[in-house]
């Protein structure tokens, strides 16, 4: 503790910290973990202090030219302090850019405190969607929204990934996964997919490892096989919920491999539409467990259609 750099003061004009950790530091005046009154800072695999005042403080920290420049590398924020952090960077614009700082500098569960939206500047970076590459990263939307505008796809998930209480829209990839691509596991949880779309698998999302999908809701996504959900390996567990007026050619939620295995429970399929074959297209295995399909349709098996191993029961057709 100090009123001026609560661990550390430093009076030079370059430094450089690297494989670090800050915890617990506070100052009343500038910087609870680092003050520098001038010159170049760099910071490298660093994680700053649950902090009161921000944790690194520049007296020129907001000018960013030639003579005073703080730089980030692999480092980690305590998210109450990212606002502050984003605000210095002249980048306090709720965007891709936002989120995608805040998903990788900060620690813990992430809480949004705003909706995101795509701005067309941010389009070419984000061209696969933000790229989730750090383990364990659980965003919580706080009831907001994230909107790609029909741009470009929202997520594409490399590392384990929880996603709840947040909305998904207007995610759009012209090949697959139009809000979420994932390669490893995915817990989703009170997420709402609206108006989602891809060219050809998973309208919502494309999925290649273990996810778990509970409370959640899907609504007017399109995709020619799944436009919901398409699954090509692993297991996907679907829990409690709605998947309503959703549109494409095969499945609503469509599987290719055997090697698949989705298990679906206490959820309700209505008013979906497919040009081909019924909601749940199965060519795995899936488990079906007291569902409701009611008024959707489709060229053959309104509800289902099935080319392998598939059990249902409690369902109401």
């Amino acid at each position: 503790t100090s009123p001026i750099g609560g661990a550390i003061n430093s009076i030079s004009t370059e430094a450089e910290i690297t494989n670090t950790q800050f915890s617990e530091n506070h100052s009343d005046g500038r910087g609870c973990d680092y003050y520098q009154e001038s010159g170049n800072i760099k910071f490298k695999n660093v994680s700053f202090s649950s902090f009161k005042r921000m944790s690194v403080h520049s007296e020129k920290y907001q000018s960013f030219d030639n003579v005073y420049h703080i730089e980030f590398e692999d480092c980690r924020f305590n998210s109450a302090a990212f606002d502050e952090f984003m605000e210095k960077l002249n980048n306090s614009r709720r965007n891709f850019t936002y989120l995608d700082k805040l998903l990788k500098y900060c620690e813990g569960e992430i809480l949004l405190d705003s909706d995101i939206v795509l701005d067309d500047s941010e389009i070419s970076e984000f061209e696969k969607g933000i790229q989730i590459d750090v383990q364990g990263t659980v965003l919580n939307g706080n009831g907001h929204s994230i909107d790609a505008r029909g741009k470009l796809r929202i997520f594409y998930v490399d590392q384990p990934f929880t996603l709840k209480n947040i909305t998904l829209k207007n995610g759009y990839d012209r090949n697959s996964g139009g809000a979420i691509y994932n390669n490893n596991d995915l817990l989703l949880e009170e997420v709402t997919f609206i108006k989602n779309t891809s060219g050809n698998w998973g309208g919502a999302i494309n999925d290649s490892a273990k996810t778990k999908v509970i409370s959640c809701n899907f609504y007017e996504n399109e995709g020619v096989s799944g436009s919901c959900i398409f699954k090509d390996s692993g297991l996907l567990e679907v829990v409690n919920c709605r998947f309503e007026r959703n549109t494409g050619y095969d499945g609503i939620i469509d599987t290719l491999y055997d090697d698949t295995e989705i298990v679906i429970k206490d959820s309700v399929f209505h008013e979906n539409s497919l040009r081909n074959s019924g909601v749940i297209y199965n060519s795995s295995k899936t488990k079906i467990f007291n569902c409701i399909f009611s008024q959707n349709c489709a060229l053959t098996g309104g509800a289902i259609e099935n080319i392998k191993e598939i059990t249902v029961i409690k369902s109401q057709f």
